[in-house]
């Protein structure tokens, strides 16, 4: 007798899932405009574009965490879907169930649709002023950088962080050795080519086991609540999903200090 009930929580379970993780990915896809779209006004000492790429082509160790954070969200996705299997869609239960799976696509989504973002939102515009490197619309003061590699192989530049001085806070690959040359001459002038000192094993890991702290025992705990066949493990599910979520997102902002409120970018021309 409670089979259609059945039948139909779990197509509704499935439409809300579709549902979710499309408006996650046009919301991450969006945010990507948002980011790479170029500030306005003038003061840059060099300012050039780059086509868009795949994010593993310049920092992959930096898509590899990013892939590991989506993937930890999409594990979460599934076990509460399968939780939820079981759960005919009706009254006050039902519509919870319904707002959870909502909620936990639409943040699912959101990293789903980064690589493609990353690779086809473009061009990308980058600046040098004298006082900070510019991403689009992301300003960093020379302060939050620690130092910078020149890569003259492959035409590429990565800065690292001052606060982690293990992660790229800023890459990025010339078409042509001339500009590199300019931007490489730039840099020299306010970082260092090597760190100020040999970094330690936290240092070099220190971020890796940060976002595996953020990630990976919320999972273990979904599983096993999903072995054990406990009966708000959805609930848990949902939950822990927010959790990584915020959680990566604070991990990946530790790459910088925090921005004074005072602080107010510098504004950069567009090139040309």
């Amino acid at each position: 007798m409670r089979r259609p009930a059945y039948n139909t929580a779990v197509i509704w379970y499935v439409v809300l899932t579709v549902v979710g993780l499309l408006l996650g990915g046009v919301q991450g896809w969006r945010g990507m405009q948002r980011t790479r779209a170029p500030l306005a006004g003038d003061g840059a000492l060099l300012a050039w574009s780059e086509p868009a790429s795949w994010p593993w082509a310049t920092d992959p160790i930096g898509s590899a965490l990013v892939l590991t954070h989506g993937v930890a969200l999409w594990i979460l996705l599934a076990l509460m879907l399968l939780a939820l299997t079981d759960t005919p869609f009706n009254g006050t239960y039902g519509f919870i169930a319904s707002f959870a799976i909502l909620l936990v696509s639409i943040l699912c989504g959101i990293p789903l649709v980064f690589p493609f973002a990353s690779r086809f939102v473009g061009p990308v515009r980058r600046a040098i002023t004298a006082s900070a490197l510019v991403f689009g619309q992301h300003v960093l003061p020379w302060e939050v950088c620690s130092h910078y590699r020149v890569d003259w192989r492959r035409l590429m530049i990565v800065v690292y962080s001052a606060h982690n001085p293990s992660v790229h806070v800023f890459d990025s690959q010339f078409a042509d050795p001339g500009t590199l040359q300019q931007a490489a001459t730039l840099l020299m002038q306010h970082l260092q080519d090597r760190p100020a000192r040999q970094l330690g094993w936290m240092q070099r890991w220190g971020f890796v086991l940060l976002l595996l702290l953020a990630t990976v025992p919320f999972v273990a705990v979904g599983v096993i609540l999903s072995a054990l066949g406990v009966g708000w493990a959805w609930a848990y599910d949902a939950v822990a999903t927010v959790v990584v979520f915020v959680l990566g997102g604070k991990v990946f902002q530790t790459a910088l200090p925090p921005r004074e409120p005072h602080d107010e970018p510098e504004p950069v021309e567009r090139p040309l």
